[in-house]
């Protein structure tokens, strides 16, 4: 699903997208390397991709990329989405973060993958299989909150950069970092909700034994 969201993205079906992504300032290098895509705006465009490889349907309901409507008709669960894969710390891909394209201001703005048997949201920390030798390193790792930052940190040279993707940190997220440094920084985002994520993540840090900084952000929003 992964490749498939990628090659569409790099196709004139995904001109758009692409042109969004740029706008945001990733550079083709980056789209390439975190595989990014586009899901089109067709319920069955996955599954009949899937299909051709063999791939059965109750197979992509378990990987949560097709759902089942109550009259137990199969349709795509991501559309008219840029696709951003998870990885787990392998760099395996065991799920989705899906954001929309043209926003009608009705639907919501991101789609993630339900939980499954290979992917636990609380037990993945975003881009953790690309930061885990620089994070090693550098001895500390770097906090972000949205895809987007995590991203965008690394194609300015910050590699040791992950993002907790929206949900607190956890005593197994603290358990991954401690095997490789006990600095932490984090840079959540600026308003309300960052800086309550920053003060619950916060003192689990220390609670866990942690050495920590705040990254603040004047004049901007996030990183």
């Amino acid at each position: 699903a992964s490749r498939y969201y990628h090659q569409v993205l790099m196709s004139k079906t995904g001109a758009v997208a692409l042109e969004y992504l740029k706008n945001r300032g990733l550079s083709e290098q980056t789209i390439v390397k975190w595989q990014i895509g586009f899901a089109p705006e067709d319920f069955h465009a996955l599954e009949r991709a899937l299909m051709q490889k063999g791939i059965k349907p109750e197979q992509m309901v378990k990987a949560g990329v097709s759902s089942r409507n109550e009259r137990g008709q199969m349709y795509d669960r991501f559309r008219g989405r840029i696709t951003f894969p998870i990885y787990n710390y392998f760099g395996e891909t065991v799920g989705f973060s899906a954001r929309i394209l043209n926003d009608d201001g009705k639907s919501a703005k991101y789609v993630n993958s339900p939980e499954t048997i290979i992917y636990n949201k609380s037990k993945i920390l975003f881009g953790l299989n690309f930061a885990k030798d620089t994070i090693r390193k550098k001895d500390e790792a770097v906090l972000v909150e949205g895809q987007m930052d995590c991203i965008s940190a690394h194609q300015a040279g910050f590699a040791n950069t992950i993002a907790v993707s929206g949900t607190a940190l956890n005593e197994y997220g603290f358990a991954q970092l401690a095997r490789l440094t006990k600095n932490l920084k984090f840079c959540f985002d600026a308003d309300v909700a960052g800086q309550t994520a920053t003060r619950r993540s916060g003192e689990l840090a220390l609670k866990n034994n942690f050495k920590l900084k705040l990254i603040i952000l004047k004049a901007v929003k996030d990183p």
